[in-house]
């Protein structure tokens, strides 16, 4: 799981994160081909399609913050990122070509689908990509700091999808959800929770590591 050091026999009994991730992208995969239009568009992110050979579309949504360096969630079908972003641009919320972070706390957290550990990426990741094969290289939390800056990480998006799991079963109906849970392969379908207690598994998780 992505909680290091955690102790807490409830949310030991809690699926793992990666196993959300993996729901939570299941979905995500059918809710951009509803029948009224791409949801994540219409919940807020900004659809970055691809002409590269192989490449998957991404889409990037503002996170609202405090600090000086402005973070985006970005999300393909193979992973989400957290962090401050680059274009090449020097206006707008990303960082410019010679900014970037400087300490833990604004390191980007890539957590990629099958994984267990969230990985440090400390440049600030350049937009647009949309291969996996593309991203920087990460590393693996180890120091006290690196982990609460990677906890930071996964709990933004975990409060990002909680939002937006709530968003979706009021405004895409429970059903398109029962749809695609349906259509999950066999071996997938007993250790996934089901779709109608998914924001809160991320509440919890969100909670855990904030």
């Amino acid at each position: 799981m992505y909680y290091h050091n955690m102790t807490s026999t409830a949310l030991r009994r809690e699926p793992s994160t990666a196993t959300l991730v993996d729901l939570q992208f299941w979905f995500l995969g059918h809710d951009i081909k509803h029948a009224e239009g791409n949801a994540l568009v219409r919940f807020g992110f900004e659809r970055v399609a691809t002409d590269t050979v192989g490449g998957t579309t991404c889409y990037v949504l503002p996170l609202p913050t405090a600090e000086p360096i402005h973070r985006q969630l970005v999300c393909w079908g193979f992973a989400a990122y957290v962090g401050p972003t680059r274009t090449g641009a020097t206006d707008g919320p990303e960082c410019g070509p010679d900014e970037g972070p400087t300490a833990a706390h604004a390191d980007g957290v890539l957590v990629a689908r099958h994984t267990r550990t969230p990985l440090l990426l400390r440049v600030p990741l350049m937009l647009p990509l949309h291969r996996l094969c593309d991203l920087p290289r990460g590393e693996a939390p180890r120091s006290r700091e690196e982990w609460s800056a990677a906890h930071a990480g996964v709990a933004a998006a975990a409060a990002v999808f909680a939002d937006y799991e709530r968003w979706a079963s009021a405004t895409l109906g429970d059903a398109h959800r029962d749809r695609a849970l349906a259509l999950l392969p066999r071996h997938k379908r007993r250790r996934f929770v089901a779709q109608r207690g998914l924001a809160e598994h991320w509440d919890r998780v969100c909670a855990a590591l904030c």
